[in-house]
């Protein structure tokens, strides 16, 4: 049929050829992308937090770090029932030591704390 009609056979075109490889590409560097992100450097996990006085709060929380070596510092912060910032604290974890690191520290404050959050863990630079 194909000589009688004149149809000739199929070629695959060099776009379509050049299309795939690069979506290919697009889609593995997507995935190695996404894995990355998927576990963070350092995870956070408030355990609780009590209110000592008008002066000063505590908080309990744990740090889940990917690699021990890493040395991280941690912003924690108490806000008021405006949700004012009332006092905030730097806490620096050393490197070493296990992945999950249980921590326990005071914030100082200038008026009464509602509530208490941890802002962010990032890794100490040098």
């Amino acid at each position: 049929m194909d000589e009688r009609y004149g149809r000739r056979p199929r070629k695959i075109r060099p776009v379509v050829t050049v299309a795939v490889l690069v979506s290919a590409i697009f889609v593995i560097w997507l995935l190695v992308v996404a894995l990355q992100h998927a576990r963070p450097l350092a995870s956070t996990t408030l355990i609780s937090f009590q209110v000592r006085s008008d002066r000063e709060v505590s908080i309990r929380y744990e740090i889940g770090r990917r690699d021990p070596k890493t040395a991280l510092i941690c912003t924690l912060i108490a806000r008021d029932f405006q949700t004012s910032i009332v006092g905030e604290v730097r806490d620096q974890i050393g490197s070493g030591g296990a992945n999950q690191v249980p921590r326990e520290v005071s914030i100082p404050t200038r008026a009464r704390a509602a509530t208490v959050m941890i802002a962010r863990c990032t890794p100490i630079t040098r």
